[in-house]
């Protein structure tokens, strides 16, 4: 135990809780706090939906990996490192990119916003490939485990700060302000890179010195035609892309859901992010203790029926209102669920993974679950805007319910976590 706490206490241990931290910043805010920001200030259901295609770049980064791979700054990376120099410029970026966003206005400036969110989202997928790359390149064998628990708890930190703390703060103050002490955070992340003294492996890289065709080659065709050798690898990327498909669905619209039917941004923050997050992490345990005693396949049965049951409780909050024990139950469920579904799915994943390949294949397998969070998810908006939900319901007798074009809208995100299941019965026959 205290052999340990000795080796987490190390410098290139410990830099990683505020690097995880400033890695993780940008995720939510383009995503949900961003969405819900729009929602707050009276922008269609439509357009919220479609940006979640902001998130494109988490998608595709294994595409420019390899140039990031590269030291490509000269005289800079020799001083400062080639991970370092990487990191420190995508900060400033990100940097000013939040800044840039802070001080527009989404209602006149709309395309100028998604614009700003792409190029964020890009600036922060690079700064993660080049802070994965330094990790494992710094960390001794017995030290990525607690170099990965530092940086993801750091990380996690940060998903508190830009989703629960933007929304106090903009319920407080305002959305601009929120933004601009967000981004004004960077500076100290950049400082602490800057002084933080652990030089980088200054190893001779081959691939400085051949063509990206051939990176591009050895590094995702090579390992993705491994892949290809599985039995039914067709119906596994289905499932990868469709697992989290009627949770993505969701997660787009959620927060400008409880906004809409009468729950404060403070209230949000407090019953959806800080006590969702208690919740998640339940959820990862229980998940991981469920694997450890059944198995991958059908964990992931399970985290599909919970997963589709969770968003069916959201139903029930439609047709109440702004109950908050109603939000408090909602929440507990849905993010329970989503630990275990979570915990499964990445166990499946790193299952598929040959081990001469697992960086590489694990970074394509994400990319195709990255796919429900974009792509798919991208028409939530539309579903609610043009579909006459009162008709329908008008037709089944209960043309009285409360809120039916959420009703409507979530009974469809448990619909869309069918096909994930049913593919489970296919992807069991291949060896994991």
């Amino acid at each position: 135990m205290f052999e340990t706490l000795k080796i987490s206490l190390k410098k290139r241990l410990l830099i990683f809780l505020p690097v995880g931290f400033f890695s993780g910043l940008p995720l939510l805010l383009t995503a949900a706090t961003l969405g819900t920001w729009l929602a707050d200030l009276g922008v269609n259901k439509t357009t919220i939906g479609l940006f979640a295609l902001v998130g494109l770049p988490y998608a595709l980064k294994f595409i420019w990996a390899p140039i990031v791979d590269a030291s490509i700054f000269g005289y800079v990376s020799r001083r400062v490192g080639r991970r370092r120099s990487w990191i420190i410029l995508m900060q400033v970026l990100i940097c000013i990119n939040i800044f840039l966003i802070a001080n527009i206005d989404p209602i006149e400036s709309t395309y100028y916003l998604a614009l700003l969110a792409i190029t964020l989202a890009f600036f922060s997928a690079t700064n993660d490939v080049a802070i994965d790359a330094w990790r494992i390149e710094l960390h001794k064998k017995d030290e990525l485990g607690l170099g990965a628990a530092m940086y993801v708890t750091g990380y996690r930190l940060s998903l508190l700060v830009s989703g629960a703390g933007a929304l106090f703060l903009a319920d407080i103050y305002s959305w601009k302000l929120s933004f601009i002490i967000l981004a004004s955070l960077y500076p100290i992340g950049i400082f602490i890179i800057c002084i933080c003294g652990l030089k980088e492996t200054q190893q001779k890289d081959q691939n400085d010195k051949v063509s990206y065709r051939n990176i591009f080659s050895y590094r995702v065709i090579e390992p993705f035609a491994d892949f290809m050798q599985k039995n039914n690898w067709v119906f596994i990327l289905l499932f990868i892309a469709l697992f989290k498909w009627g949770d993505a669905l969701l997660g787009v619209l959620s927060q400008p859901f409880m906004l809409e039917i009468g729950f404060t941004k403070s209230e949000i923050a407090a019953i959806s992010k800080l006590y969702g997050l208690v919740a998640t992490l339940l959820g990862l345990f229980i998940g991981g203790f469920i694997i450890s005693k059944l198995g991958i396949i059908r964990s992931l049965f399970i985290a599909g029926i919970l997963q589709l049951l969770s968003n069916l409780v959201f139903i029930v909050l439609a047709l109440e209102g702004d109950s908050i024990i109603l939000l408090t139950l909602t929440i507990t469920i849905e993010n329970l669920a989503g630990g275990i579904g979570t915990a499964a799915f990445i166990a499946y994943l790193s299952s598929l993974c040959n081990i001469n390949f697992s960086a590489f294949q694990y970074a394509l397998l994400s990319s195709f679950m990255a796919f429900s969070r974009t792509w798919l998810s991208a028409p939530a908006g539309w579903i609610i805007d043009n579909l006459n939900w009162v008709n329908y319901f008008k037709l089944l007798g209960m043309e009285n319910i409360n809120n039916p074009e959420w009703v409507g809208f979530f009974i469809i995100t448990a619909l869309f976590c069918i096909p994930a299941i049913i593919f489970i019965y296919y992807i069991k026959e291949s060896k994991v």
